[in-house]
């Protein structure tokens, strides 16, 4: 808890989480975001009086490794350029299927296909 108190927002996968053997009451009195990856389940975002989910798109997972590291790119872009949270959730999870149908953990979108996705998916 001591390194929270630094901290505004928390992503990890719910490997992590149920590891942690926290809530996320317990997160949110430290972080304003707490953001848990479920892989084909998706991912969600908790915030004081608020949870959102969005479900994962459907795929064929080829190689898992850089999917967390994907869906963190592509939530925190989407959060830096002001997006809604669900819509920070959904790019994530874009980014994570793209990462997962590749080999490789550098399997990364382009940015022309990020903004692609943003222009025209998130409508």
């Amino acid at each position: 808890s001591e390194l929270l108190r630094f901290s505004d927002m928390v992503i990890m996968s719910s490997s992590e989480f149920e590891m942690l053997r926290a809530s996320s009451e317990d997160f949110l009195n430290f972080v304003e975001y707490l953001i848990v990856t479920m892989g084909a389940g998706g991912s969600v975002c908790y915030t004081k009086g608020e949870k959102m989910f969005e479900k994962a798109f459907k795929t064929k997972a080829v190689d898992t490794t850089g999917a967390g590291d994907a869906f963190s790119a592509g939530f925190l872009y989407a959060f830096i350029k002001g997006y809604p949270l669900k819509d920070c959730l959904k790019l994530g999870n874009f980014c994570g299927a793209y990462n997962v149908e590749r080999v490789g953990a550098r399997a990364f979108p382009s940015k022309e296909l990020v903004e692609n996705f943003l222009a025209n998916i998130l409508k």
